[in-house]
Formats: structure tokens, C-alpha cells, sequence
């Protein structure tokens, strides 16, 4: 995920999770939301198994300036709440630039 991004132009944040427990994680569902970016959304993931890497790719677009906080969380049937956030700095795009 980058650490900066222009204002109404897309990005794309990838959301990866691997599976250290010696157990497997079913019905995993990954929860994602970025308030002024894009709205919660949440990715079916299915079962993960020990040492399996799972991997979402999300196209956003932030409509509001500022430092946002994305928050990710994962919840299986075994194992809840795995979360984990991310600031990115959404700036102003430039006229001259924003067209290039």
C-alpha cells in the first residue's frame, strides 16, 4: 500500500495474510474500510491453512484530503479480531499534473 496518494485518483491497496498457526482458519472473512477512501467491504477468503498465504487487491479512490487510517480485520471460525491498520497521506493533486 503506498504511503501517499492524490486526491480523486485510484490506487490500489493489497491486503496479504498468511496463516502462521499450525491450525487451519475456516470461513475467513476479511473486513477492510478506509473512511474518505473507499467504504467497508468485506472478502469472502474461505478456509486458510497453515503456512497458506491469502492475498485481496483493492482498488480505491480518496475523496478526502489528510492523513486516513485503513483499518483491516480478519475473522475465522477459530480466531477473531486479527487486525491491523495502515496510515496513507492523501494529497491535493496539482491542475497541470492530475491530466499527465
Amino acid at each position: 500500500m503506498p504511503d501517499t496518494a492524490k486526491l480523486n485518483e485510484s490506487f490500489t491497496c493489497e491486503v496479504i495474510f498468511k496463516n502462521t498457526l499450525c491450525i487451519a482458519l475456516e470461513n475467513c472473512k476479511l473486513c477492510v474500510e478506509g473512511l474518505g477512501i473507499f467504504p467497508m467491504t468485506t472478502f469472502d477468503q474461505g478456509d486458510i491453512y497453515p503456512g497458506q498465504t491469502s492475498m485481496s487487491k483493492i482498488a480505491c479512490t480518496a475523496w478526502r484530503l489528510g492523513e486516513k487510517k485503513i483499518v483491516v480485520k480478519l475473522n475465522s471460525t477459530q480466531v477473531k479480531g486479527i487486525t491491523e491498520e495502515k496510515f496513507i497521506t492523501i494529497t491535493e493533486c496539482k491542475r497541470a499534473m492530475c491530466y499527465e
